[in-house]
C-alpha cells in the first residue's frame, strides 16, 4: 500500500555529529533520516547542511573519438539504458559530466559496466572504455560546524493531521537508542523541537 503524508510543517532540526569523515557522516545521517521517514506521522526527513556526493565521469577524449561519440552521446545512452532511477539532472562540460541520482543507490562498478554502445556483432563498449568514474561531493563549500565538530542537519517535518507531541516521542525513540548504540564522541542534539 502507499501511504502518502500531507505536509504538516517543521517539527525538528537534528543535529548528527561525532563521525570526522564526511562520506560516513551523510551515510549515517540518510540512513538515520530514513528510519525516522518510516514512522507513522513524519512526512519528510532529509538530511541538510552537508555536501552530497555524486558520480563525475572524465571522458578521456581519444577514446570518445575512436568510438565517434560525443560526451552528450554518452549521456544520452546513460539516461536511456543505466540507471534505475531516473537522473535529476546532467551537467555537461568539455571533458566530465555530473550524474545526480535520486533513490537510487549504485556502486562506482555498477557504473563503470554500465554498456554504453552495442554493434550488431556483439561488440560492447562500457562506461569505463570511456573515461574513470569518481564520487565527488556535490558542493564542497557546504559545511556544518557544532562546536568545532563538523555535522549534519536532519530536517523532521510532520504529516499535517499528525499529533506533533506523538510523533516527536517517536523520533526521540529512535535518537534514544542511536545515543545507546554509539559511544562518544557520537552525538545527536536535537536543536529546535517544534513540539514543546
Amino acid at each position: 500500500s502507499v501511504e502518502i503524508a500531507a505536509g504538516g510543517g517543521l517539527l525538528a532540526l537534528v543535529a548528527v555529529s561525532g563521525i570526522d569523515e564526511q562520506g560516513g557522516l551523510l551515510d549515517s545521517s540518510e540512513e538515520l533520516a530514513d528510519r525516522i521517514l518510516a514512522l507513522g506521522g513524519v512526512s519528510e526527513s532529509r538530511v541538510t547542511g552537508i555536501a552530497t556526493r555524486e558520480f563525475q565521469v572524465s571522458f578521456d577524449q581519444t577514446a570518445l573519438q575512436r568510438f565517434g561519440l560525443s560526451s552528450g552521446d554518452v549521456v544520452g545512452a546513460l539516461q536511456a539504458r543505466s540507471l534505475r532511477q531516473p537522473l535529476g539532472s546532467t551537467e555537461l562540460g568539455e571533458t566530465s559530466v555530473t550524474l545526480r541520482y535520486s533513490g537510487a543507490s549504485r556502486s562506482r562498478a555498477e557504473l563503470e559496466e554500465l554498456i554504453i554502445l552495442e554493434n550488431d556483432r556483439g561488440g560492447l563498449v562500457r562506461l569505463r572504455d570511456l573515461g574513470a568514474v569518481a564520487l565527488v561531493d556535490s558542493d564542497e563549500n557546504l559545511q556544518s560546524f557544532i562546536d568545532g565538530s563538523r555535522t549534519a542537519i536532519l530536517s523532521i517535518s510532520k504529516a499535517s493531521e499528525a499529533d506533533s507531541i506523538r510523533v516527536f516521542a517517536a523520533v526521540d525513540a529512535i535518537l534514544q537508542a542511536e545515543r545507546a548504540r554509539y559511544p562518544d564522541p557520537f552525538a545527536l542534539t536535537v536543536i529546535n523541537n517544534t513540539s514543546d
